[in-house]
C-alpha cells in the first residue's frame, strides 16, 4: 500500500504538479499540456491581454499627461492622502529649486517648508480649497490648493503654482504712478491756485502783477508738460497699441530735433552737434521723435553753462546707434539703474529749476522697448553722460 501511494504520489508530480509548476503564463496558449488545462489557459490569455490593452493605455494617458504638464510655465503637483508627492511637473520642480524624479514619494514639505505651504496641505486635507500668496527669492507665487475627493475621504491633493512676480511689480508701479501723478500735478496746481487768490483779493502790488502772472503761466506751462508726458507713458504702456511704422532716418530725425531745441542749447551758450551716418530705420516717427528729443532736451538741462552735446548716429551691418553725449553735471552709479524710472529724479531742487517732469528718460525707456532696442548708459560725475539707443537691424 506504502509503495503503490509513492508511485501515485510520483505519477502526479509528474503529470501534473511538473507541468503546472512550468507553466508560460506570459503567453498561456504555446504551452503543451493535457486538454483539462485549455479553458483556463484561454481565460488566462485573454485576461493577459486586457492587462496589457490597459497597461498600454495607463501608459499612454501617463505620457500624455506628462506631455502636458512638463510644457506649461505654471507648477503642478499631485500629492497622495499622506502629503507625498505622486507627481510634479518641471516647472514646480524649477520653482522650488528641486530634482524632479529625486522627490516623487517624498513628503511635500521636503520640498519647501514655508508655512503658506503647510497650511496649504492641512487645508486641502481637510476637504477644502485653499488659496494665498508666498514669496520665494526675489519672486512672489499664487498658490492654490485643491482636494480629490471620492465619497469624502481625501483621495489627495493638486498643488499649483504660478509665478505672478511680473504682475505684482506691474501693480506696484501702477499704485507709485498714481501716487506720484497725484502729486505732481497738486505742486503746480496749488501754486497757480496761490498766486491766483493774492492776484483776485488785491493783495498784490501793481508792478508785481506782471511777475505774478508770469509764474503762473510758467506753472501751467510746467502742468501742460506734465500731463502730455503723462499721456505719452500711458499711451507707450498700452501693449497692443497699433500705430503704423515706416522707414525713418535716423540722421535727418536727430538733426530736425537738434534744430528745435538750438534756442534752449543758446541760452545756456551750450554747442550741440550732429553727426554720424544715415541710418533707416523701420519705426514709429512719432515715438522716435519724443526718444530723440527727450535725450537731447536732458544733455542740454543737466550741462553745464557753454557746455557741449554731441548726437551720433553709426549704421554697422547689423545695428543702428544713436548716441547723446554731453559734458555735463553727470549720473552717480548708487542712481544710474533708477534713473530710467517715472518721476525719479537725483536732485530734486535741480530738476524743478530745469522745468523737468521726472518722465523723460522714463519715456526714453518705453520708446526703446517699444522698438525692441537696448539702452546703454555710461556716466561719470561732473565729467559727463552717454545714454546710447541700440537699434537691432534683425528685429
Amino acid at each position: 500500500m506504502i509503495i503503490l501511494s509513492s508511485i501515485l504520489a510520483n505519477w502526479l508530480t509528474k503529470k501534473i504538479i511538473v507541468p503546472i509548476n512550468n507553466l508560460n503564463l506570459e503567453n498561456p496558449l504555446s504551452n503543451d499540456v493535457y486538454d483539462e488545462l485549455s479553458p483556463l489557459l484561454n481565460r488566462m490569455s485573454k485576461q493577459n491581454n486586457q492587462i496589457e490593452s490597459q497597461f498600454k493605455m495607463l501608459m499612454e494617458k501617463q505620457l500624455e499627461f506628462n506631455a502636458i504638464t512638463e510644457n506649461i510655465s505654471e507648477g503642478i503637483i499631485v500629492l497622495n492622502s499622506k502629503g507625498q508627492v505622486l507627481s510634479i511637473n518641471k516647472s514646480a520642480a524649477d520653482i522650488f529649486g528641486v530634482n524632479a524624479t529625486y522627490n516623487i514619494n517624498k513628503h511635500i514639505l521636503t520640498l519647501n517648508r514655508s508655512l503658506t505651504l503647510q497650511k496649504a496641505v492641512r487645508t486641502a486635507l481637510d476637504g477644502n480649497n485653499f488659496e494665498d500668496v508666498f514669496s520665494k527669492g526675489k519672486k512672489t507665487y499664487h498658490l492654490l490648493a485643491s482636494p480629490v475627493m471620492s465619497d469624502n475621504p481625501v483621495k489627495g491633493i493638486i498643488l499649483f503654482v504660478l509665478d505672478i512676480t511680473e504682475r505684482q511689480n506691474a501693480e506696484k508701479m501702477r499704485r507709485e504712478f498714481s501716487a506720484n501723478v497725484s502729486h505732481e500735478l497738486k505742486t503746480p496746481l496749488t501754486t497757480i491756485s496761490g498766486y491766483a487768490e493774492l492776484l483776485k483779493n488785491g493783495m498784490v502790488k501793481n508792478k508785481d502783477v506782471a511777475e505774478f502772472s508770469g509764474r503762473i503761466l510758467d506753472e501751467a506751462g510746467h502742468l501742460i508738460n506734465l500731463v502730455d508726458d503723462i499721456i505719452r507713458i500711458s499711451r507707450l504702456d498700452e501693449k497692443n497699441i497699433k500705430l503704423s511704422f515706416e522707414s525713418v532716418d535716423l540722421l535727418e530725425l536727430a538733426q530736425d530735433v537738434v534744430s528745435r531745441l538750438m534756442p534752449s542749447a543758446h541760452k545756456k551758450n551750450i554747442t550741440i552737434h550732429v553727426t554720424g551716418d544715415h541710418a533707416i530705420l523701420s519705426g514709429v516717427k512719432q515715438i522716435l521723435d519724443e526718444m530723440v528729443y527727450n535725450l537731447c532736451d536732458n544733455a542740454i538741462k543737466y550741462n553745464y553753462d557753454f557746455g557741449k552735446v554731441d548726437v551720433i548716429v553709426s549704421n554697422t551691418p547689423e545695428k543702428i546707434i544713436l548716441s547723446v553725449k554731453d559734458n555735463g553735471v553727470g549720473i552717480s552709479k548708487e542712481h544710474q539703474y533708477r534713473v530710467f524710472e517715472r518721476f525719479y529724479r537725483i536732485d530734486k531742487s535741480h530738476s524743478k529749476d530745469t522745468g523737468g517732469t521726472g518722465l523723460g528718460l522714463a519715456i526714453v525707456k518705453h520708446s526703446a522697448e517699444f522698438h525692441n532696442a537696448k539702452i546703454q548708459l555710461e556716466s561719470e560725475p561732473e565729467k559727463g553722460t552717454t545714454i546710447s539707443i541700440i537699434f537691432n537691424k534683425n528685429n
